[in-house]
């Protein structure tokens, strides 16, 4: 699926027909392609050297095809030799470019050529190359034969390197998944390690692992987080919360003794009230309230 051209520092998605400036990328949103798998091939071709598109050198001229970049039936301007693969533009170009109309002596302004590129969208930049199996009819059936033999025998090429291709995706998603097993394994045992040697009293007391055992802790953990720096909306619902709690403990601190008596009238409650709340010698005190 994927070729490196070293000469030109391009890596060729032959299912596109392009080559790719960002391969997990690609991946993820053409190929929709799991994590796992796009690690191990982004890890399989992390060493090789990718140049710039706007640096990439063109190849020659009527140079033989890249068989994995996708084929164009294009068009290349008579006068300035620049490079379109629709007619229409070919035809606006000259049109209004070099001021071309269409004449009965010239009805056209271009000639028919082939071309690939290796970059889409704003990167393309076009190249002529050989055309196709482009054999003479007058060479008979035996050139005709050679013809089919050849392309035989490139469909055969193409066909075990796309089987080589599988192969080494499956090889390195296999090892990928072993080692995941591996230290998912490892992790297990850790985690029983550590929740044997860190029962501590306060643990006990608290109840917290009887309480979280078999639930996600990740997600425990995650929904306890102070909002980041860009919840701006939780940091001000949690600020709201905050004020509403102190206002609250506020308001309890300004009433009178007797009163918080009376909603509390355990004798207990009250003496502990009397300790977090004191009252001043001016205020009626309980004996005498009752």
């Amino acid at each position: 699926m994927l070729h490196y051209i070293a000469d030109y520092g391009v890596l060729i998605c032959s299912i596109h027909g392009y080559a790719i400036q960002d391969l997990d990328s690609h991946l993820k949103r053409l190929h929709e392609m799991k994590a796992p798998e796009r690690t191990a091939l982004v890890q399989q071709y992390k060493h090789i050297t990718l140049i710039s598109p706007d640096k990439v050198r063109l190849p020659c001229q009527e140079s033989r095809p890249f068989p994995y970049l996708k084929v164009y039936d294009g068009f290349k301007c008579n006068e300035c030799s620049y490079l379109l693969a629709n007619r229409k533009s070919i035809r606006n170009h000259c049109n209004t470019v070099h001021n071309w109309k269409v004449m009965k002596s010239e009805t056209v302004h271009w000639q028919e050529v082939t071309l690939q590129t290796f970059f889409n969208s704003k990167f393309t930049k076009y190249f002529i190359v050989q055309k196709q199996n482009s054999e003479d009819s007058e060479d008979g059936g035996d050139s005709r034969d050679d013809g089919d033999g050849k392309r035989r025998e490139e469909s055969q090429v193409k066909h075990t390197l796309l089987q080589s291709d599988q192969q080494l995706m499956h090889g390195i998603t296999k090892h990928w998944r072993e080692r995941q097993r591996v230290q998912e394994k490892q992790q297990d045992v850790l985690a029983d390690t550590i929740q044997k040697h860190e029962t501590t009293n306060w643990l006990n007391y608290t109840g917290w692992p009887a309480l979280f055992r078999n639930k996600d802790i990740k997600k425990i953990a995650h929904t306890s987080w102070i909002p980041g720096r860009n919840e701006t909306e939780l940091k001000r619902i949690c600020k709201l919360i905050d004020n509403l709690f102190d206002r609250c403990i506020n308001g309890l601190r300004i009433l009178p003794q007797e009163i918080l008596c009376i909603c509390t009238p355990e004798q207990h409650c009250c003496s502990r009230l009397e300790t977090l709340f004191p009252v001043s010698s001016s205020r009626v005190t309980l004996s005498q309230l009752r």
